[in-house]
């Protein structure tokens, strides 16, 4: 097993998270975006294992923790247990295609949002759930799921050899 290129990491999630705030807004449909961090993390996740992918997660989601306005440490505590559970479950899957790389990140992304409106629940009014469903988690859910086709080629170019090594 290869150690990854450390440096690779934290650029992407950096270049993902600018992306995240500035040119996302621009591509927004009725609200719902895509969530880049997300995809980088099921991506890592399942390319590096699952103490990675929690690791990974956490930090990510931190980060995007500071710059959201919602519950802090909500994102960190999701997105670590996304990037758990997928690295987890990476082992059993054929990663490099395309078919399970959406459904996965379809999934992952339900589970995310759904975390996430369940811990935000605890401590502010949210809409009910079935409403929050069809209306953003779905969604978001499929949205993030359709552009992680590209985004996902794109990884697996640009970390080449490093993203195949476990």
């Amino acid at each position: 097993m290869r150690r990854p290129r450390y440096s690779w990491l934290i650029l992407t999630i950096l270049t993902f998270l600018i992306l995240q705030v500035s040119i996302l807004p621009l591509i927004e449909l009725r609200g719902i975006r895509p969530d880049l961090l997300l995809i980088a993390i099921v991506f890592f996740s399942l390319q590096l294992g699952p103490t990675h992918g929690l690791v990974l997660g956490i930090v990510t989601g931190f980060l995007k923790d500071c710059l959201g306005n919602g519950i802090f440490g909500g994102y960190a505590f999701c997105f670590g247990l996304l990037g758990l559970i997928v690295g987890y479950n990476g082992k059993v899957l054929y990663r490099e295609s395309p078919y399970t790389q959406v459904v996965v990140t379809f999934l992952a992304s339900c589970l995310a949002f759904f975390l996430y409106h369940s811990l935000a629940k605890l401590y502010q009014a949210m809409p009910p759930m079935k409403d929050s469903l069809r209306l953003v988690i779905l969604p978001a859910s499929m949205y993030t799921a359709v552009v992680s086709l590209p985004v996902f080629f794109l990884l697996q170019k640009f970390m080449g050899s490093d993203a195949a090594h476990r």
